[in-house]
């Protein structure tokens, strides 16, 4: 899902330079962490293929040494959803950091739900997608 991920990463890019265009800087930063999941998901997606070379490399290596049982334990996969995973909480503390310049209380949920809700569904599908 690397093309899904950049495409997100195009359309925030064009509403943030959009919100920045109109002088809406506040906006803008607001809108920022929505890029978050997908560079993580990116992040997290060329680590795992980096692991798996390393991992068969090491593996092929490995086979009169002790010590690949430490380095094997290391799931690719694993990895790439920890990253999403951290992408995803990191974006959350961004969010509520940002709803509290928000001063009208129904904004500011409205602003939390939507937000933590866009990352966290897209977090979902690039969990379940690694997953099944």
């Amino acid at each position: 899902m690397i093309v899904e991920s950049l495409a997100i990463i195009v359309i925030v890019a064009i509403i943030i330079f959009t919100f920045i265009r109109r002088g809406r800087k506040n906006a803008a930063l607001g809108t920022l962490p929505l890029l978050l999941v997908p560079i993580g998901n990116i992040l997290g997606d060329t680590l795992n293929r980096s692991l798996s070379s390393w991992q068969r490399y090491i593996m092929m290596a490995s086979v009169t040494h002790s010590y690949d049982s430490i380095v094997l334990s290391i799931q690719p996969v694993g990895v790439h959803i920890f990253i999403i995973t951290i992408s995803l909480l990191i974006a959350g503390a961004i969010y509520e950091a940002a709803s509290r310049t928000i001063h009208a209380k129904a904004i500011r949920r409205l602003y939390l739900a939507i937000c933590g809700g866009f990352s966290t569904i897209l977090a979902i599908l690039f969990i379940s997608n690694l997953i099944f």
